[in-house]
Parts: C-alpha cells; structure tokens; sequence
C-alpha cells in the first residue's frame, strides 16, 4: 500500500478560501432571501408557492389605476330643527278704528238695550288688554259695561261675538258690525244660549259662557296670535 503525500501548503490555503467564500455565499443568499421576503410583503405579494389574485396599482404608462369603488358620499349634516314660531305681538287699536267703531255705536238705535258683556282667559294679559281697547270705544259711545268675565280656561285665537237668541235684535247685528271694524278675526255664532244649555246638561264640566235671560251676546277675547 502506498502512502499518502500530504497536500502542499499552497492547496491548503485554496482550500480554506474556497471555504470560506461558500460560507460567505450562503450568508449572502439567506440574506437576500430573507429581504426578498420582506420586499414582496410590504408590495402585497403572495407567498411562495400560492395563487396571486392581485392587480397591479399602476394604469398604462405607469399611471396609478382608477379605484373601482366610488369614494362614499359625504356625510350629510342633519337638518335644523324647525324654528319656533315667534308669539304675536300686542294688539293696538288704531286711531281710525276707534272712530269706525265708536261711529257704529253711537248710530245704533235710541231703545237698544245698551249694555255690553266680554269674556277672556284669567291670565292671558294681552287678551285683557286688548278687551279693554275695545271696552274703552263701548264706553266712549254711551254703552256701559255689564260684566267683564275671566273664565278659567284657555280661548283659542282670534274674537268671537255670541248671540244668546236664533233671531237677535237688529241691533245686536250692528254691534258685530262694530267689532268687524276692530278686528279682522272676528268670528260670530247665533242661538249660544241654547247651546250652552245642552252641552252643559250632557256635560256638567263643559266650559262656555253662560248668559244671563236678559243677556244678548258677549264678546269673548281669545289669545293673539292664528
């Protein structure tokens, strides 16, 4: 058997480079694939080895694709609530309203029974007030005041003259003509009397104006306002 001849030094040093440059080259290729890795998820790829469903977010000539999805609509601010209606102011006589009316009052025939009735809510001022402009005019013609009634429930807007008779005397209908020319709002009804008496008896807490048997109408006075 022949013996072996050891390797020259020159070989051994080739040798232990050649090593080392593999040892280095694996370094280098594990390096590499490990930032490859880290490349393709930061891009969105797939892993190795699975289907890829992704586009590409470039458009021809490297211009970035429409999205396909709309951009939602903004939010829309919602609606203001409803202003509040404003209350109504005071209502005034005028000066030629008082002369009208005053004019009507006093043209009324000598044998009418010159008396006159109002009604309005307790509480309500500006009603009052109002009732005592009209009041004032009544008075300023000859008329006098026969009661002047709070009743303690609410009255809708507006003026309401109620005659106590079906058929009233002429000259309850000149006195609504008189109010007509005080107020816009002025609704008028016949036969109250009557019906005040049946609501009152089907009903004991019906809330009307009770009229006297000598009682022609009253002007009821309600709030200000529609």
């Amino acid at each position: 058997m022949s013996k072996r001849e050891p390797l020259p030094q020159y070989a051994l040093t080739a040798l232990i480079v050649l090593l080392i440059t593999l040892v280095g080259l694996g370094a280098w290729a594990l390096s590499l694939r490990r930032e490859n890795a880290e490349l393709r998820a930061r891009l969105g790829d797939s892993p190795a080895g699975e289907n890829s469903d992704a586009q590409s977010s470039e458009g021809p000539e490297g211009e970035p694709a429409e999205d396909p999805s709309p951009d939602p609509p903004p939010p829309t601010a919602p609606s203001p609530p409803p202003a509040a209606a404003e209350p109504a102011g005071p209502r005034i006589l005028t000066a030629a309203q008082r002369e009208l009316m005053a004019t009507t009052l006093r043209n009324i025939s000598a044998d009418a029974d010159r008396r006159v009735w109002f009604a309005t809510a307790q509480g309500d001022t500006e009603a009052q007030a109002f009732q005592g402009q009209l009041q004032a005019v009544f008075e300023e013609a000859g008329w006098r005041t026969e009661r002047a009634e709070r009743v303690r429930f609410p009255i809708r807007p507006g003026i309401y003259f109620l005659m106590a008779d079906t058929e009233p005397p002429d000259y309850v209908l000149d006195v609504l003509a008189a109010v007509d020319q005080a107020s816009s709002s002025v609704t008028s009804g016949r036969g109250y009397r009557e019906f005040f008496d049946e609501r009152t008896e089907e009903d004991p807490a019906f809330n009307g104006f009770a009229m006297t048997a000598d009682q022609k109408f009253v002007i009821v006075v309600g709030r200000s306002g529609a």
